[in-house]
């Protein structure tokens, strides 16, 4: 059996919208016709009591406008499917909304230790592949990729553009308690993710599956400067689990020299990205 990039785009594009925060609009939430309903909407999500439903629109502006105040992030990204493993590694620079920076290395199942690197710069994404352009990284435009079938990586990674997909695929938001994760006291919320307008909003046409699951927890934690810290959710036979640290240090991103890029015809106007598989390991 093949592991492809596609199913691991997919399950990321449901998960990183929420990982990478987005730009709030600046107004203070407000309860339907202006009135606070809970005591949780009173105080705010981050005061509210254990099994408490807090108001998600709050929750998403804070948590976001936290991690941007920060500007940049390091990010590790697990997803377990079918007795493998596949590992996402990155940094991310938000502080200049129109020359978004991330790194990224995917670590395939099978792959004897060589991953697939990426660099999104602005608005073009290289790709280095193990054995493919002969180790050169691969220029494509962002809007090359999406053409060609995968995903709308700008909005995917541009956190200016997730909060609005986080807000129209989040259901609700309830407040589970306080939690030591690896020795450090953090919040645990559960969400309630709507999988149709999740991949709306990630630029994803899924195969119809009527009798599948329509929602999906996804568990967030959150620290007392209201940063991410960890997520974990379930989705289409993969479980996925994300750490968020690093935040405000130092993100070297800068796009790789000329003499390591290359192009590949058809890639500037709308031909098919570049794909890898990796056989599972005996």
């Amino acid at each position: 059996m093949k592991v492809r990039i596609r199913k691991a785009a997919v399950v990321a594009a449901l998960c990183l919208p929420l990982a990478l925060g987005a730009c709030s609009s600046g107004d203070d939430a407000a309860a339907p016709n202006g009135a606070q309903t809970t005591a949780a909407a009173e105080s705010g999500p981050f005061a509210a009591q254990p099994g408490t439903e807090v108001d998600k629109d709050a929750f998403l502006d804070e948590t976001q406008k936290a991690m941007l105040a920060k500007g940049t992030y390091a990010m590790q990204m697990t997803m377990a499917m079918q007795g493998q493993q596949m590992k996402v590694n990155g940094v991310g620079d938000m502080s200049d909304q129109q020359n978004l920076k991330v790194r990224m290395t995917m670590e395939m199942p099978g792959a004897s230790g060589q991953g697939i690197n990426m660099l999104l710069i602005g608005k073009t994404m290289y790709m280095q592949l193990p054995g493919q352009a002969g180790g050169k990284y691969v220029q494509v435009p962002i809007e090359t990729l999406a053409q060609s079938g995968g995903q709308d990586f700008e909005r995917l990674l541009n956190p200016a553009e997730s909060l609005q997909a986080s807000k129209e695929s989040v259901q609700n938001v309830t407040y589970v308690g306080e939690e030591d994760v690896n020795g450090t006291q953090l919040k645990h919320y559960r969400l309630t993710m709507d999988l149709t307008a999740a991949n709306q909003a990630a630029g994803i046409t899924p195969t119809a599956n009527p009798t599948g699951p329509q929602t999906v927890p996804y568990d967030v934690w959150v620290d007392g400067e209201k940063l991410m810290r960890q997520m974990k959710m379930s989705v289409e036979g993969t479980d996925v689990t994300v750490v968020l640290d690093k935040y405000g240090e130092p993100a070297d991103i800068s796009a790789p020299p000329s003499a390591s890029v290359t192009t590949m015809p058809g890639l500037s106007g709308g031909g098919s990205a570049p794909t890898a598989t990796a056989s599972p390991t005996s």
